[in-house]
């Protein structure tokens, strides 16, 4: 009797994991991601988890030991509005770690071919370069050659983290078919009687046993120690850019950023540069991304970043001993001296030239684009007038420049000494911070004892922007009447600074009266350029 069921049940169990074996399974190789790096810029990135980046033995979030390669990529991006644009594999650059990919970095203000702006999805294609895989627990499966994954926002629009994981599927092998029919032949051959004993037992000698089958060991609760893959993603950056760092083992709950940790040293586990976690992302059971800025203070070369942290169940977990590598290329805040007439300067979301000899920026490119946002229309003897500081009661003196550059800012002036005709010393700053499209400006004034005497007439500071970029009023939150985003059309350039006899009533103040184009929204008639009284009448 004993043979008996023992027999039953090693039949009906071996059926089960045939029957497990026998069907396609879908096995995970790592994923694609849409990581914005930076202000304007975007790219697709792809990290393979196979090989040395796969999951420790016994976690089957990402179980492929054998390095997979990941061959003939195809990125097919679809647009709003119906465009699309395919990326061939020479968009992609193979990483350190000879698995992974990073993406050339796009613009999100530029459309297709050259950017990615209004990019709604996503699909990766390509094939794998071997179809026999050695999984963490010691089996060999043989798979599909080819693969594809979609990304897809469910907003509608690609945004930074957006992720699709990269499957493989299993392909049954013929020995697989052959032992499940005969297992079913020999079920069907057993005696009634025999089934009836079956049925009377199957609740506890053949439930415990198939059960035991599909057992999940669990890790003790206690400190998670997380694996992290070979290289962040994308695997080199600037300095105050956006990189991540993928692991697997993390604990079970769910994982904050600010409960993040990121370290980042020149060896693994040596002194580090500490910083937040940005954002922290699922990638399928124990696998997390982790979203942090490279810290603003480091300089060129290669790094190691570690992890540590507390989930939403108050449990630990690090990196231990695994780091991911960290290329940091050349400061994300940057300054060119070399021509007086024209220092360049870069933050990572905006390119500026910028005139020492009479201060100006003539160049104001957002990054990623070659649209310079200055009024190359308006000049005077040396160019562009562009974004300047505009005084009077000071007296006239040759400047001189000066700049500072702390890592996470970056200070340039001109100084205007005091002298028998200028009373007073007095320097114009100009401030960019890493990633920020915004240019602060300030203003210092001293007078010495031993200066002359004198008084400050006026300090203003003027950006003359080109008006076929900025054909619109925008406000968040105007007043109370007006809650939330309000864009207003503008009239044209022409219209607006009309020079047509007659129509300059005061300073800066134009009769629109007789165009016959203004725009609707524009409920005035007239315009100046002076924005309390046209923000007051605009939006009430």
């Amino acid at each position: 009797m004993t043979n008996f069921f023992a027999r039953v049940l090693g039949v009906a169990c071996a059926l089960a994991m045939l029957t497990i074996a026998g069907s396609a399974t879908e096995i995970p190789l790592g994923y694609i991601s849409f990581d914005v790096t930076g202000a304007n810029v975007a790219q697709f990135d792809i990290v393979n988890l196979t090989g040395g980046n796969s999951s420790a033995p016994g976690d089957p979030s990402f179980p492929v030991t054998t390095a997979v390669s990941l061959t003939n990529l195809s990125l097919t991006v679809h647009y709003a509005g119906g465009a699309t644009h395919g990326f061939d594999s020479s968009y992609f650059t193979l990483d350190g770690d000879g698995l992974s990919f990073d993406g050339d970095e796009l613009s999100t203000l530029a459309g297709p071919p050259t950017g990615l702006f209004g990019a709604t999805d996503a699909t990766l294609t390509g094939l794998l370069d071997t179809q026999n895989l050695m999984l963490n627990d010691g089996t060999m499966v043989g798979v599909h050659s080819d693969f594809s994954a979609m990304l897809i926002d469910a907003n509608g629009l690609l945004s930074d983290g957006d992720l699709a994981v990269i499957n493989t599927t299993t392909v049954p092998e013929p020995e697989t078919w052959t032992m499940l029919g005969t297992g079913l032949v020999g079920l069907m051959g057993l005696g009634r009687k025999r089934l009836a004993m079956w049925r009377g037992l199957r609740k506890t000698a053949a439930g415990a046993g198939c059960a035991a089958l599909l057992l999940v060991v669990l890790p003790a609760q206690g400190r998670a120690s997380v694996k992290l893959s070979a290289l962040t993603s994308p695997s080199s950056a600037s300095a105050g850019a956006d990189v991540n760092v993928t692991g697997s083992g993390f604990p079970s709950g769910t994982v904050l950023p600010g409960n993040v940790l990121v370290s980042v040293a020149p060896t693994c586990g040596g002194a580090p540069t500490t910083t937040a976690a940005v954002a922290v992302q699922k990638v399928i059971a124990t696998t997390e991304k982790v979203e942090f800025a490279v810290p603003a203070t480091l300089g060129r070369g290669t790094y190691f970043v570690s992890i540590s942290g507390t989930d939403s169940n108050g449990v630990g977990f690090d990196s231990g001993a695994t780091c991911s590598t960290l290329q940091v290329t050349a400061p994300l805040l940057s300054i060119d001296t070399t021509n007086a007439a024209d220092w360049k300067i870069s933050n990572g979301a905006l390119n500026i030239d910028f005139n020492t000899v009479r201060p100006r920026i003539f160049g104001l490119y957002p990054a990623g684009t070659t649209d310079n946002l200055i009024d190359l229309t308006n000049s005077d003897s040396m160019g562009p007038k562009g974004f300047y500081m505009d005084n009077a009661g000071f007296g006239s003196v040759t400047p001189v420049p000066g700049f500072h550059n702390a890592g996470s800012y970056l200070d340039w002036w001109v100084t205007f000494p005091s002298s028998s005709a200028n009373a007073y010393t007095y320097t114009e700053h100009f401030v960019v911070t890493p990633n920020d499209p915004g240019v602060h400006v300030y203003f210092v004034a001293n007078h010495a004892t031993s200066d002359i005497a004198g008084s400050i007439g006026q300090v203003q500071w003027v950006l003359r922007g080109d008006l076929n970029k900025f054909p619109n009023t925008y406000s968040v939150n105007a007043d109370l009447s007006n809650p939330g985003p309000t864009a207003i059309r503008l009239p044209s350039g022409p219209e607006a600074f009309s020079t047509d006899p007659g129509r300059a009533v005061q300073d800066a103040t134009v009769d629109l009266h007789g165009f016959t184009d203004i725009p609707a929204g524009f409920t005035r008639s007239f315009y100046t350029k002076y924005d309390y009284s046209s923000y007051e009448y605009l939006h009430r």
